[in-house]
């Protein structure tokens, strides 16, 4: 009997208004990265309620969800996905949105695996 062992695939396909991404979740970079823009997403969401220029804050804040979008899903990203419009803030925070929630389905799928091969282990 022959037996063989191939990798999983880590890479999450996304299709983002008509353009397919690809990001590859075994990437230590790619986890650095969302818990900085977490960090810093929670920092734009206090300024915005306190700043006293709103206009300049939110350019800000736009940019950087922009710059986010690009760093996971590669550079130049976020220009392809708004080709067609004009980035503002909500857009670009649902995209991200998207982008996250379709990264963390994937990695709750890869955990229920895990927990699934553990539990074999003890029988």
């Amino acid at each position: 009997m022959r037996k063989e062992f191939n990798f999983r695939d880590a890479r999450v396909k996304l299709k983002i208004a008509g353009h397919v991404f690809e990001v590859d979740m075994g990437k230590r970079a790619l986890h650095e990265e969302l818990a900085t823009f977490s960090q810093r997403a929670l920092e734009y969401s206090k300024a915005l309620k306190t700043s006293k220029d709103a206009k300049k804050t939110l350019e800000e804040a736009t940019q950087f969800i922009l710059m986010s979008i690009d760093k996971i899903l590669g550079q130049g990203a976020s220009a392809k996905i708004f080709q067609d419009r004009t980035a503002d803030l909500a857009d670009a925070t649902d995209v991200v949105n998207f982008i996250l929630q379709s990264l963390n389905q994937a990695r709750e799928k890869r955990m229920q695996r895990y927990q699934k091969l553990a539990a074999e282990a003890q029988r």
